[in-house]
């Protein structure tokens, strides 16, 4: 395989830097939680074991057992830190402070890719479930009690 150019490794040093800001809140919140003593589950990285293009990870054991996909407070807050960001590049193209633009880019498009990403699976769950519920079959594992009823 052939090495990729300078562009193509800044292009993925870009989208490596905003997933890792859009991951921030989820991180913080983990970090606070264990200083305060707060007990929380460790939610473990996915592995869907996707062996082949057919297998879809929405119905993996994993993600219908556990409902960890599920979105909740903290894709409001991405929302709101990426709404925030996008408004402080409007502001600082008016009053011509450029130098903040590609920075603020980076957390605009970080948070709203995460939450973005966290509301297409809750609403690609939320769709299995509905339709479970409508054949009747499987739905009971499809259930968590990270999601309410549709």
């Amino acid at each position: 395989m052939a090495q990729p150019s300078r562009w193509g490794r800044l292009e993925r040093l870009g989208i490596l830097l905003a997933l890792g800001t859009g991951l921030s809140v989820n991180n913080t919140k983990a970090v606070i939680e264990a200083l305060v003593g707060i007990p929380s589950e460790f939610q473990r990285t996915p592995k869907f074991a996707l062996v082949d293009r057919q297998t879809a990870w929405q119905t993996s054991d994993y993600v219908l057992a556990s409902g960890v996909l599920a979105s909740g407070w903290l894709v409001w807050v991405e929302l709101l830190l990426g709404s925030y960001a996008l408004g402080l590049m409007s502001y600082c193209g008016v009053v011509g402070l450029w130098w903040m633009l590609p920075w603020l880019g980076l957390y605009a498009s970080g948070y709203g890719a995460i939450a973005g990403l966290s509301l297409v699976q809750a609403w690609q769950r939320q769709r299995m479930i509905s339709k479970a519920l409508e054949v009747g079959v499987g739905a009971s594992r499809l259930r968590s009690p990270a999601l309410k009823d549709p």
